[in-house]
């Protein structure tokens, strides 16, 4: 399992540098990496719909904020959002929510309770590194020595050059093996079949049938 240590290691192998021995050596890599690590966690997580960082919740109407015009509701993204996967009203996400407004901290929609499925940057689940994928451990390695090494003297231009590409390739690399995980997707069910089911869902956009 990878840890803040090793990480910063395979940054330095990418940048042609030494290994750190701690957390604590005191050396200008390990500053610069120190800097760079949170933002760089974040932005992976911000690069793709990561299965082992994806977490469902049910929300409330936020009482502080209430809409002023029409019969919606204003519900308060998480603290540990990070990339909206799915909004729905009913907790199997069978027909996915389309019509809301992304406003700031919140998401406003004529749906209540909302349930909604993102990526989150919670110790249990995006920033677990237990949960990684080795493909995804590269590609945070990559995104920390590409933000390093122009400060570092051991690279030239076509090291940085190459490296700026080969981040490129992991990331791609992570997202594609991270989709062969993902379950088969298929299309919601058609007017037809959600009237001969009695889907409490309109046909014209998944609202619940008593609103």
């Amino acid at each position: 399992m990878p840890d803040q240590l090793s990480l910063y290691n395979g940054a330095l192998a990418i940048c042609k540098n030494r290994y750190l021995e701690s957390l604590t050596e005191d050396v200008e890599e390990r500053y610069l990496l120190d800097l760079e690590y949170s933002k760089a966690l974040r932005y992976c997580l911000e690069q793709g719909l990561w299965n082992f960082a994806l977490r469902a919740t049910l929300l409330e109407p936020d009482d502080t904020n209430e809409p002023e015009w029409g019969d919606l509701y204003a519900f308060l993204k998480p603290d540990d959002f990070v990339r909206l996967n799915a909004i729905a009203g009913d907790p199997y996400f069978s027909v996915t929510l389309s019509e809301f407004v992304d406003e700031g901290p919140y998401w406003i929609a004529s749906i209540n309770p909302l349930y909604v499925s993102y990526v989150s940057d919670d110790a249990q689940y995006g920033l677990n590194m237990g949960r990684w994928p080795s493909t995804f451990e590269r590609f945070v390695e990559y995104e920390l020595a590409h933000r390093i090494a122009p400060h570092l003297t051991a690279l030239s231009d076509a090291d940085l050059q190459r490296m700026s590409k080969d981040r490129v390739a992991h990331m791609r690399d992570a997202r594609s093996q991270d989709a062969l995980n993902q379950p088969s997707q298929f299309p919601p069910p058609g007017r037809l079949v959600r009237a001969r089911q009695g889907s409490r869902y309109s046909a014209n956009d998944g609202r619940p049938w008593w609103r």
